[in-house]
């Protein structure tokens, strides 16, 4: 298999896969879109410099015929909504290493600071094939210690599989220490020869001097963590005056073409709404493209005729991070669950908890609760209850979402969080203790902290 070839394949099985468009002026590169039909979910950008040219970004395309697509551009692996936003706004500092066509990219956080590594499971496999391209990567690179490593990885949010090989290096020249990784790594992957394929977009950084260098393999992943899925009748099981209460604002999510989308848009903005990031779910097993409002939570919704669902935004405390925050939503009966998913950081977020002690309706809800997990009175940012759950598949955190759903108790908020790294934290807020604001004392938002 040649690298174009490769590339497409990687691409197509990619959890964000990308179609690039690129034309001389804005009428040709729309041209070129029109091949495909309707892509509300494009990025269109105009030239920087005289000569540059026109670029269309399109995620999520209609698949069915990449032919359509590969004559009128190139599919790419894409990065999670997210990691894209802040790349595109200049936080993401990427440090390239090229060898030959394969390119290994570092990424970091250029505010803040730090290298920004993938949340990874480690796996034990006995696939021959898998283990005979892993003995191929150590020989690439003449691994010599026992520190020397590759292991089968999992991506924990989408699911896919990748090898990361460790290798241990003095430091003593790092450009090319790292350079020499990175081209014994590309020796294998122009290897046709491999039982299993090797995505070229290779993640590199570096740590504890190791020089590390994550491939993806060129296969579908596994779901690793439960999906958000819009629920078009979410709007059923809410108040039409305050869909949700609790802090922050609220999103509208609507699921309509681009004529119906700018319609709602003015009737929305006469209601207090204004145009929020589109947001990606999944519908059955098929991706959907959303089109987003955010408004007040005491706001009033006009009558509806397309599928649409009201859910939690920004909460209070992560308003600076929001536009990397990819969410996802689960709803059962007047309850909302919450993850926010750092895709910067590629980890969930969550309040930084500190105990307190249990009153009687903390143990009576802790009662109920037991059966869930371990129970802790907790304040984050507003008192809570932390649950301690193990790790779910999707039917499994299903049935918790349920389980709350039915949980039909007035000291309980109808919104609560989730962070699902190895052992699920969910957070409970007391409904009956939230402090009103008060304009001379105003309630000061909680701290975040990844998981």
């Amino acid at each position: 298999m040649d690298l174009d070839t490769l590339q497409v394949a990687a691409a197509l099985v990619s959890p964000w896969p990308t179609w690039r468009v690129e034309a001389d002026s804005e009428a040709g590169l729309l041209a070129k879109l029109g091949h495909v039909g309707p892509v509300p979910q494009a990025d269109l950008f105009e030239p920087w410099e005289e000569g540059d040219p026109w670029v269309a970004r399109v995620v999520w395309p209609d698949l069915a015929d990449p032919a359509v697509l590969l004559a009128h551009g190139a599919l790419e692996e894409g990065l999670a909504p997210g990691l894209t936003e802040w790349v595109d706004r200049g936080r993401v500092g990427i440090d390239e290493i090229f060898a030959g066509p394969i390119r290994a990219v570092c990424l970091s956080d250029l505010e803040r600071g730090g290298l920004l590594v993938p949340d990874l499971v480690r796996l034990e496999t006995e696939s021959p094939e898998v283990v005979a391209v892993g003995l191929a990567l150590l020989a690439s690179v003449g691994a010599t210690t026992e520190a020397d490593q590759v292991t089968l990885v999992q991506h924990r949010s989408t699911g896919r599989y990748g090898l990361l090989l460790e290798v241990s290096v003095s430091d003593r020249d790092p450009l090319a220490e790292r350079q020499a990784v990175v081209d014994g790594v590309a020796g294998v992957l122009a290897d046709a020869g491999l039982p299993v394929k090797l995505a070229p977009d290779l993640r590199w950084w570096f740590e504890l001097q190791r020089v590390c260098v994550l491939a993806w393999l060129v296969a579908p992943g596994r779901p690793g963590l439960p999906p958000d899925r819009f629920d078009p009748f979410l709007h059923e099981r809410h108040s039409r005056t305050s869909p949700l209460g609790g802090p922050g604002p609220v999103e509208l999510h609507a699921l309509l073409d681009e004529p119906a989308a700018i319609a709602l848009g003015e009737t929305l903005g006469a209601l207090g709404f204004s145009g929020a990031r589109s947001r990606w779910s999944t519908s059955g097993d098929e991706p959907v493209f959303l089109t987003c409002w955010e408004g007040p939570a005491d706001a009033a919704l006009p009558a509806l005729d397309v599928p649409f669902r009201v859910v939690p935004g920004c909460p209070p405390g992560l308003e600076g991070d929001w536009l990397g925050i990819d969410p996802c939503w689960w709803a059962s009966g007047a309850r909302v669950v919450c993850r926010w998913h750092c895709a910067l950081r590629d980890r969930d977020l969550l309040p930084v908890c500190t105990p307190r002690e249990a009153d009687a309706v903390d143990r009576a809800l802790a009662s109920r609760l037991a059966l869930l997990g371990a129970v802790e009175p907790v304040s984050a940012g507003r008192p809570a209850l932390r649950v301690q759950l193990g790790a779910l598949d999707e039917a499994g955190w299903r049935g918790v979402v349920d389980a709350l759903g039915a949980l039909d108790d007035p000291c309980l908020s109808p919104v609560a969080w989730v962070a699902m790294p190895e052992s699920f934290v969910l957070l409970l807020f007391r409904a009956d203790l939230d402090v009103p604001e008060d304009d001379d004392m105003p309630v000061e938002p909680p701290a975040w902290e990844a998981r």
